[in-house]
């Protein structure tokens, strides 16, 4: 079947990215773009792997006490495990025809705003999938939060212990994640031979097929990332999980953020990073709402380290991440009542 019009560009294309003069437009009101911040603040490490990276975690302390006359002390011992964080590469070609490049004035130009639509979408898989990737079924991509903290412990230093129910139900809930960002804490992965960020290689002049199997030439880039995201401990990060959506826009039995928000940065153990919120743009707009009615949410804006204001609450910086859905399940359990 062919696929001119829908995975490669056609005429139509170039006249709806040009300007009267017969530029290629450079403004483009880009109606697909989201707003996803954790990708700003996100530290990355190189793994010590070549698909990943390996940390040793402590989980269990040895046994200590008092010695007794006549009487050995108690043998005993630590306990550790190996915790492995895999990466995945993202890899795609930007073909463009050569003669439908070189009808347009400004080729390269008009190259140039096709790789961005790459590296958008890029960015907007990898939001996702720091959250919701998973293994399970797609062993080419990697776990995120969402696999570590999917369901509820009563025991400390388990992922799931760092979990607080906000009390919705159904299908329509979604979470406020308190994640801590650094080297000890949450970070960005790739591997031990890879480099960090988004790769761009331009190809040049390319034979290849076209849809229906004949040989043409293209202007090619090829785009790589290679992505993973790692918890190198448990309290490094705290879900805020069954917020229900549509209690809260409705303002019926709605989740108390001010109280939950509190519990988290109670829960999240210190010392592992820069911590900040992660909530979607509802979330974000229902914070402020209840802030205007209660002054203990103590929501205030702050600058950032790039000198934009950004909201924060007690001093932690409130990221908007669109990838966060409204269409999360309930979560199940027994949730820790320490906190």
């Amino acid at each position: 079947m062919s696929t001119v019009g829908t995975s490669y560009n056609t005429l139509a294309d170039i006249m709806a990215a040009t300007t009267p003069e017969g530029s290629v437009e450079r403004d483009i009101a880009d109606r697909t773009a989201r707003t996803n911040e954790l990708l700003q603040y996100l530290p990355w490490r190189r793994g010590n792997k070549t698909d990943g990276n390996q940390v040793v975690q402590r989980v269990k302390l040895p046994t200590v006490g008092y010695i007794k006359y006549n009487k050995a002390p108690t043998k005993s011992k630590g306990g550790r495990i190996q915790i492995e964080d895999r990466v995945g590469v993202m890899k795609n070609f930007s073909d463009v025809d050569v003669e439908l490049a070189n009808a347009e004035v400004d080729p390269a130009g008009y190259r140039r705003e096709e790789d961005m639509c790459f590296m958008e979408a890029y960015n907007q898989q990898f939001a996702d999938d720091a959250i919701y990737g998973t293994e399970a079924g797609s062993p080419e991509k990697f776990n995120g939060l969402a696999v570590k903290y999917a369901a509820p412990n009563t025991t400390r230093n388990n992922y799931g212990y760092y979990m607080i129910n906000g009390g919705g139900s159904g299908s329509d809930n979604t979470s406020i994640w308190l994640v801590s960002l650094g080297m000890d804490g949450v970070h960005g992965l790739y591997g031990k031979n890879g480099v960090a960020g988004i790769t761009m290689k331009d190809h040049g002049k390319v034979w290849g097929p076209d849809a229906d199997g004949n040989d043409m030439q293209w202007y090619r880039s090829e785009i790589r990332w290679e992505v993973g995201i790692q918890v190198r401990r448990p309290g490094a990060a705290v879900r805020i999980c069954n917020i229900d959506k549509s209690n809260l826009t409705g303002q019926s039995s709605a989740a108390d953020l001010s109280v939950l928000i509190q519990r988290a940065i109670g829960l999240l153990e210190p010392g592992q990073g820069k911590p900040v919120f992660l909530c979607n743009r509802t979330t974000k707009t229902w914070l402020r709402i209840q802030a205007s009615k209660e002054t203990t949410l103590g929501l205030h804006d702050v600058q950032d380290t790039f000198g934009k204001p950004i909201p924060a609450i007690d001093g932690i910086p409130v990221l908007q991440h669109d990838a966060l859905t409204n269409a999360e399940a309930t979560i199940a359990g027994t949730f820790q009542s320490d906190i």
